[in-house]
């Protein structure tokens, strides 16, 4: 049975083999805070936009620099829905 070698080439110089093998760790062991960092401004962010959300919302009003939508023109605005009569047939008394 034919062994199959670690790396492409196991007569390569040993510091070439040394620095293949520890290159992948290292190179983990440095980009690991920076992607810490990242996942950390991303949960910040999310935890801000939910804190103010929540006060907003218990508040009732609403962000200052959120836009709002433009009021209608008073002619474009919908006439108000007309009550109906059973409003007035149940404040009366039954006879």
């Amino acid at each position: 049975m034919k062994r199959i070698p670690l790396l492409a080439d196991d007569r390569s110089p040993p510091l070439q083999r040394v620095v293949s093998i520890l290159f992948v760790p290292v190179a983990l062991i440095l980009l690991l805070p920076i992607l810490l960092f990242v996942i950390l401004a991303i949960y910040l962010a999310a935890m801000v936009h939910g804190v103010r959300y929540l006060a907003f919302s218990l508040v009732g009003k609403t962000p200052a620099n959120d836009h709002e939508l433009p009021k209608p023109h008073f002619l474009e605005r919908q006439a108000p829905i007309p009550l109906s009569d059973d409003t007035t047939e149940s404040s009366q008394a039954p006879g």
